[in-house]
């Protein structure tokens, strides 16, 4: 299928969806409007082959902290030696097409974004519960599914892999798009009544919005990358029922690095006393923002970063 194709495909999706209820995931983020206005205009679809360039995909291409090109090498190796050191995968776990105006670090015709080194960490999990079970089909729920980055990884390294990604409409069209031009076979939220395994014949990841996450009976394991702590009370309320009902005495996974509120935590504790295992419930070790570890052994390391990036920044501003 063309990439125009695609995109028509996306279009009939959005304009018949409407924003509100389980939709509206957190009222402060003044972006949603102007996501919704861009999606409602098939004339501005072509933004989405830069998407890597512009603030649909804040924090993929780049770093705030360390715009320049050296103090990002810098940061990449950094985090590269975290997380073969942490996985034990390699770096071909990480790769990704050079679409969508994405950068990274070149690995042969492939790049490795900042962001994978952290996605590929969650993945590497994912990878050894799959692959600890037997062969067959494993199915994956992503609440948040974010730019795809997570998902691709996924399907790039777990053969038995069913991937379902749920979230909002404002950002299913960024998303599915990325992972199109990744080569992914993508399913959207309008293109199905029933939800169950035949999907997955002809396709490599289904999308859901927040209210058809009640088609799935059950999954095998649940993921969700610090989408939980920027909900509203009540749609937290939602999906941790929902984990509980599709989740019965099996496996949970909290990947969020900004767990503060009380209230979540407080739910997601509610997951654990009725025998929810979780894992990454706090910082995780490979960040793509900053050169900060919780493990002990790190630490030495990640001051000696911060120290060779302070000396780079110190000589580019000295004289201005």
């Amino acid at each position: 299928m063309t990439s125009e194709e695609v995109k028509i495909r996306i279009y009939n999706f959005y304009k018949k969806t409407t924003l509100g209820g389980l939709s509206d995931w957190v009222a402060g983020h003044g972006h949603i409007k102007a996501k919704d206005e861009i999606y409602r205009d098939s004339s501005k679809y072509d933004h989405l082959d830069e998407l890597g360039k512009n603030c649909l995909a804040f924090g993929t291409n780049s770093n705030t902290e360390y715009p320049d090109g050296e103090r990002l090498r810098i940061h990449n190796e950094f985090q590269s030696k975290q997380f073969k050191d942490l996985t034990n995968l390699d770096l071909d776990t990480l790769y990704f097409p050079k679409v969508c105006g994405f950068n990274g670090d070149e690995y042969g015709e492939f790049i490795i974004p900042p962001a994978a080194y952290r996605l590929g960490y969650y993945m590497s999990h994912m990878k050894k519960f799959c692959d600890k079970n037997d062969k067959q089909k494993k199915l994956i729920v992503e609440i948040g599914g974010g730019w795809g980055g997570l998902c691709n990884l996924a399907l790039n390294n777990i053969p038995n892999a069913n991937y379902v990604i749920v979230d909002t409409p404002t950002t299913i069209p960024t998303l599915a798009y990325f992972l199109h031009k990744c080569g992914k076979r993508i399913c959207l939220p309008n293109e199905y009544e029933e939800f169950n395994d035949s999907l997955f014949s002809n396709y490599d990841c289904v999308m859901m919005l927040p209210e058809q996450l009640r088609l799935v009976t059950e999954c095998d394991y649940l993921a969700s990358t610090a989408c939980l702590p920027e909900l509203n009370w009540e749609i937290i309320d939602y999906y941790v029922g929902e984990i509980k009902r599709i989740l019965p005495k099996r496996f949970y996974v909290d990947f969020t690095h900004r767990c503060n509120g009380k209230y979540l935590s407080d739910k997601l504790n509610e997951l654990s006393e009725v025998g929810y295992e979780k894992i990454l419930h706090q910082q995780t070790p490979i960040n793509c923002y900053v050169p900060w570890v919780k493990a002990p052994e790190w630490e030495k390391e990640a001051e000696e970063i911060e120290e060779r990036i302070y000396e780079i920044n110190r000589e580019s501003t000295k004289g201005k």
